[in-house]
């Protein structure tokens, strides 16, 4: 997980973050400690821009995932 530091700097970096993403980002910790510390390519960006769509999907299946399951008389599942 990055350090504060590093948080409040790849919020300020890529402003567009939600808040879902910058406190649940372990995935993108190591692209955010480089964005933190050096200057991006346009690659770099493109990959780090996939990593924060992949984990907005994952955050939105399992909110979707989360209302089933509560749906069907919550876990475990009878």
């Amino acid at each position: 997980m990055p350090t504060h530091a590093n948080h409040l700097r790849s919020i300020k970096t890529f402003p567009h973050l939600t808040q879902h993403i910058t406190t649940w980002a372990d995935p993108a910790a190591p692209t955010a400690e480089k964005v933190a510390y050096a200057t991006l390519s346009a690659e770099d960006i493109a990959h780090y821009q996939r990593v924060v769509v992949a984990l907005n999907e994952t955050i939105r299946v399992m909110g979707e995932i989360d209302a089933v399951i509560e749906a069907h008389g919550g876990w475990p599942i009878r």
